[in-house]
């Protein structure tokens, strides 16, 4: 089940039946949104062989597929002959060239089917500068019935060239009464369960769901907001202790980049709910339930103290995109906490 992003399923759908397809799009939008879904789904709908029937796809808000056909049965066991999905390996830093110089070699040959090739690119901001100049060739010229779908969170990632050549489709947050209504509606949750659930995952249905799904990783995730709540609120000492239990050597770089990442947001978060207290608009806040201790917190900062404090996160963003030391970077932020 796909939740919100209507106008992209209806644009896919549309770009099939009409045979208008491109033979490149980029979707492109922060993480747990659905874009992998949606992507998986246009692929059945590209190939499924039952995809001009208007009643092959009752299920509502998504594009389905038949399952009988050899291509829905082969999709489905992700052994489609035709398919191919390229993801950065696990512990490598980027989508390295030795992976789209194989994906080339297949693309050479004829089509098992006679159908369309579509290559699935997962984390294609994660592409290296040389993996991205080589793809280029096949996007610059495209082979006839080839399809690429580019997953990616970060579009500035991508080199310009690229973008360009794409048919882009920007993801952005659900709205929160299409996530409530799925939760009321599917799992017979009361609107407060499910409005907590749509507000903590920042509108982003994956991540509604998997918090649903796991309880402990709900609570977990409860727990790390209340510990940077109370962060202010230690002396200098605890919280270089804290940064060391967070970010410990032994993670490995890549790793404490993710970690830290993860961090960044969360504060970002709180931050942003401080300034609408700060303004009495405590009902578009995201931590509702930690709202009593987030109205003592707002009276330690002025407005402009809260601003200048967002302005110092999105700055440690951007040292972590050129490879700055993660912990580095956070024991620099916490000072202008």
């Amino acid at each position: 089940m796909i939740i919100g992003h209507e106008k992209i399923i209806y644009f896919l759908q549309k770009s099939v039946d009409n045979d208008k397809l491109s033979h490149a799009y980029l979707f492109c939008g922060p993480e747990h949104l659905g874009k992998t879904i949606i992507a998986e789904n246009f692929l059945f709908k590209i190939l499924c062989e039952q995809k001009n029937k208007p009643d092959a796809f009752l299920e509502k808000n998504t594009m389905g597929k038949c399952g009988k056909c050899i291509h829905c049965q082969q999709l489905e066991k992700n052994i489609h002959p035709d398919v191919y999905f390229i993801n950065k390996e696990e512990n490598k830093k980027n989508i390295t060239i030795e992976q789209i110089r194989i994906l080339q070699e297949k693309l050479i040959k004829h089509s098992f089917y006679g159908s369309y090739k579509i290559i699935l690119i997962n984390q294609a901001d994660a592409l290296s500068l040389e993996a991205a100049n080589y793809l280029l060739k096949s996007l610059g010229e495209p082979n006839p019935k080839t399809i690429f779908i580019l997953i990616a969170e970060n579009i500035k990632s991508l080199p310009k060239t690229i973008i360009s050549r794409m048919q882009i489709l920007k993801f952005l947050p659900v709205a929160t009464e299409e996530i409530v209504d799925y939760f009321e509606k599917q799992f017979n949750l009361k609107t407060e369960q499910a409005l907590e659930l749509a507000k903590i995952s920042i509108n982003k249905p994956g991540l509604a769901i998997t918090f649903f799904q796991n309880k402990n990783l709900l609570d977990k995730h409860k727990k790390q907001i209340q510990e940077f709540i109370d962060f202010p609120q230690k002396n200098l000492n605890e919280k270089f202790q804290l940064i060391e239990k967070i970010l410990p050597t032994k993670n490995g770089f890549l790793k404490n980049v993710k970690i830290l990442q993860n961090i960044l947001s969360q504060l970002d978060l709180i931050i942003r709910d401080l300034i609408l207290i700060k303004n009495s608009l405590n009902t578009f806040i995201i931590h509702s339930f930690l709202e009593n201790k987030l109205e003592k917190l707002v009276q330690k900062y002025s407005e402009n103290q809260l601003i200048q404090i967002l302005k110092a996160i999105k700055k440690s963003k951007e040292y972590l995109l050129v490879n700055a030391n993660p912990k580095l970077v956070f024991e620099n932020l916490i000072l202008k906490i």
